[in-house]
C-alpha cells in the first residue's frame, strides 16, 4: 500500500512536534461537528444529518488511528 519512504515520512511526522498541532486541529473539527444541531424538518432528515455527522467524526478518528498503526508496522 505505502512505500518505505512514505511510511518513513509518516513516522517522522508523527514524531515531530508539529504532530500535536494536527491532533488538536482534528479534535477541534470533531468538537465543531458534535456541536452542530441536527434537528431538521422531518425525523428522517434529522436521522440522516445525525448519521452523517457521526460518520465524519468516526472517519477522522479512524484516519488518525490508521496513521498511528503505520508506525507499528515494519518499514
Amino acid at each position: 500500500m505505502l512505500t518505505k519512504l512514505e511510511k518513513s515520512q509518516i513516522i517522522g511526522t508523527i514524531q515531530s512536534p508539529q504532530w500535536a498541532t494536527f491532533e488538536r486541529f482534528a479534535e477541534a473539527v470533531i468538537q465543531k461537528l458534535q456541536s452542530e444541531n441536527c434537528v431538521s424538518e422531518t425525523e428522517w432528515e434529522t436521522l440522516k444529518k445525525t448519521l452523517i455527522k457521526e460518520g465524519k467524526v468516526q472517519g477522522i478518528r479512524e484516519f488518525f488511528q490508521e496513521l498511528i498503526k503505520v508506525t507499528n508496522e515494519p518499514i
